[in-house]
């Protein structure tokens, strides 16, 4: 199996003698990259409103921290509505500058009408977090 960009800019995954594409899983040009700060020592909850009938797309995720070495672990999560996707943690002590994130080589898909939800926890004292996230509705 095989990826590829077509001349549109959708991304393409190939069955692996090169036959017709399995999925198209994107496209560059409707990509939406939305971003968030935290305040310091608080909880960062990135949100994006679903529309009736159209899924999200995650394609990429990242946090960083900034302002101080996290007090305790901050745990990452994407959300479609109330369950969980995907999580990640960056560690009690980790320095400030510290990242984490993913390009997704296929997206999460959130449910149709659902909010895309990255929750953030709280850092401690003098921590900011910034949340990206990639996406695109279809």
């Amino acid at each position: 199996m095989g990826t590829n960009w077509d001349k549109q800019g959708n991304y393409q995954k190939y069955n692996s003698d090169g036959s017709t594409p399995v999925v198209v899983v994107g496209s560059l040009a409707n990509v939406i990259p939305v971003t968030q700060d935290s305040s310091a020592n608080a909880v960062n909850t990135l949100t994006v409103v679903g529309v009736e009938g159209k899924s999200i797309y995650v394609e990429a995720i990242e946090v960083v921290t900034s302002g101080a070495s996290a007090g305790s672990d901050i745990n990452i999560l994407l959300k479609d509505g109330a369950t969980t996707k995907w999580k990640t943690i960056i560690g009690s002590g980790a320095s400030r500058g510290t990242r984490v994130g993913i390009v997704l080589p296929m997206p999460i898909k959130i449910t149709a009408g659902a909010n895309c939800v990255l929750a953030v926890d709280a850092g401690g004292a003098s921590v900011v977090t910034t949340a990206n996230l990639a996406y695109y509705t279809a």
